[in-house]
């Protein structure tokens, strides 16, 4: 049995995926068992990941929401699109948590030019380029080209004198082959979905329980980007605001405020 990649590359359908996809939404065994069961009998030969995670989906919603939303994570942050600017905020805010002192949009002198950075990141003797590289649909890998663009501007920016310690790149898709190699060979840090195998993109978010709001189900389009552009880019960030200032600042009436409020609590709250 095949199935079609975002990418359009085939694979063979493994229902093991289906069980750790669920298992690491914080499914317990027993759903995470009765769904993959119920995706394997409806899998057909042709069929698109798409159309499985959304049948994955459906399953879960209906018997666990809170885990929906974790499971959801991945479609969550295309929807921070489709500029990369709310990605941007996500992961300075996750450096943050990781106890860097974090500043954004700083421009440097390299040898040859001046170099606008996404977010420099310092912790004692560490000194992060951190370049952020998103993407607003699944498929598209972030490959060698951007790779290779980000360690030419590390080099500049060294060889013009700044004290940087090592170039970062993070994006919210996956890694081709070649930039990991790449990354590998160079010693030089890529955090992406499901890349490294530890500390990658999902384990950040999770850690510090930094969902964007996008990942809320009782929250339409309509007043996400109205929360987005008002700097509310987390569910740590709606908790804290003010739901009066909400109301007036863009138009969402106090019961729903507090219905989204209480759906993040409980996604920030949720324990495996």
């Amino acid at each position: 049995m095949y199935i079609i990649k975002a990418s359009g590359e085939k694979q063979e359908f493994l229902p093991e995926k289906v069980k750790i996809s669920c298992l690491k939404a914080g499914a317990s065994k027993s759903l995470a068992n009765e769904i993959t069961r119920k995706i394997t009998r409806q899998v057909r030969n042709g069929m698109t990941t798409r159309e499985i995670w959304k049948l994955i989906f459906r399953y879960l919603s209906k018997e666990s929401p809170l885990v929906t939303s974790r499971f959801s994570l991945r479609e969550a942050l295309f929807r921070l699109g489709p500029e990369g600017f709310y990605f941007e905020k996500l992961v300075g805010e996750i450096f943050v948590q990781e106890n860097y002192q974090v500043e954004t949009k700083k421009i440097f002198s390299g040898a040859c030019v001046e170099h606008e950075i996404d977010i420099t990141a310092k912790k004692e003797n560490e000194i992060l380029m951190i370049e952020c590289k998103f993407h607003h649909q699944a498929g598209i890998y972030t490959g060698i080209k951007e790779t290779l663009y980000v360690w030419a501007r590390w080099l500049d920016l060294k060889e013009g004198g700044a004290n940087f310690t090592q170039p970062v790149l993070v994006s919210n898709t996956k890694f081709s082959d070649s930039a990991k190699k790449y990354g590998v060979c160079k010693n030089f840090s890529l955090i992406g979905w499901a890349y490294p195998k530890e500390k990658n993109l999902q384990y950040f978010i999770e850690k510090n329980k930094l969902y964007p709001i996008t990942v809320l189900r009782r929250l339409e389009k309509f007043y996400e980007e109205k929360l987005l552009r008002s700097g509310i880019i987390s569910c740590q960030d709606l908790i804290q605001a003010d739901p009066k200032k909400l109301q007036k600042e863009i138009g969402l009436d106090l019961r729903k405020i507090s219905l989204c409020q209480n759906e993040a609590r409980q996604l920030l709250t949720y324990n495996l």
